[in-house]
């Protein structure tokens, strides 16, 4: 059904999300790169965005930019731990998972959820999947300016 095959992909993202954090040193970690976040942020993000966008009435039942108490649209923030924000991407990974698992009949059920990214449950899936390939071209511009091994898309 195509609900699993969305899950799988939305599995490779929470892949690419651990593999940035696994392969951040301390300075990737919490400085910035060119666009002004640094590891963590785009992390961070990427997680909250799976999160937002899967969530049944994402607009009325989500709230943004919280997960640590931080916003991670402020450059000055103090980072949280590396393992905590695995263990977040875990639970996120299973969280999402069921989301979607839990819409499955819904996929193409037409909506106005979220009218800037389609009009269907599938087009937001779809949307954050995309979202969050383009977020690991930004992580890997970080991972790359220090020194420490990029995030492998799979092919």
């Amino acid at each position: 059904m195509i609900h699993e095959v969305i899950i799988r992909q939305a599995d490779r993202c929470f892949y690419f999300i651990s593999s940035a954090v696994s392969n951040s040193d301390e300075t990737a970690w919490a400085n910035q790169g060119d666009d002004g976040l640094g590891v963590w942020q785009h992390t961070v993000h990427m997680i909250d965005t799976l999160r937002f966008y899967c969530s049944r009435d994402a607009l009325k039942e989500y709230t943004w930019k919280n997960p640590f108490g931080l916003n991670y649209e402020q450059h000055d923030a103090d980072p949280p731990a590396m393992s905590d924000v695995l263990q977040y991407a875990q639970v996120s990974k299973e969280h999402v998972s069921q989301l979607i698992t839990d819409h499955a009949q819904d996929m193409l059920s037409k909506e106005e959820t979220c009218p800037w990214v389609g009009s269907t449950y599938l087009d937001r899936l779809i949307y954050v999947i995309r979202h969050t390939t383009h977020h690991v071209g930004s992580l890997n511009s970080v991972l790359k300016k220090h020194k420490c091994q990029v995030v492998r898309q799979d092919r």
